[in-house]
């Protein structure tokens, strides 16, 4: 019986399932492309958690938000991090103060459950 199936035609059949899924990501990843696909919402800035862990084995950067009204963490997403000013952030916001966040719509769902929420803007009253 031949051998069908040597290191090279496994690395393009492995190769062919990998674009193949990541055309898929790509095609059905839910998109902003206006206003009209954000929301915002409001609540009271309880605390937060800004973690850097960087190196072998780590986690990345870890930004969370709580307020009183939602019982679940709003993160920063990494692709974030570059623009958000925490110094700023940090300076300006006191416990319990008014907080809008802007939120994709896509995300309504996970409102008031564990999951985590993305945000795409914040606002702090002060």
């Amino acid at each position: 019986m031949k051998k069908y199936l040597n290191v090279g035609h496994l690395g393009l059949l492995l190769g062919i399932v990998a674009f193949g899924y990541f055309l898929f990501i790509g095609l059905t990843r839910e998109k902003i492309n206006s206003e009209n696909d954000l929301i915002e919402i409001k609540g009271n800035y309880i605390k937060h958690s800004f973690e850097d862990n960087v190196g072998y084995r780590n986690q990345g950067h870890q930004y969370y938000i709580w307020t009183d009204s939602y019982s679940n963490a709003f993160q920063i997403k990494a692709d974030y991090l570059g623009i958000f000013k925490k110094q700023d952030f940090l300076s300006r916001v006191g416990y319990a103060e008014k907080a809008s966040f802007t939120i994709p719509k896509y995300q309504i769902n996970k409102l008031n459950t564990t999951d985590n929420v993305f945000v795409t803007s914040i606002r702090i009253a002060g």
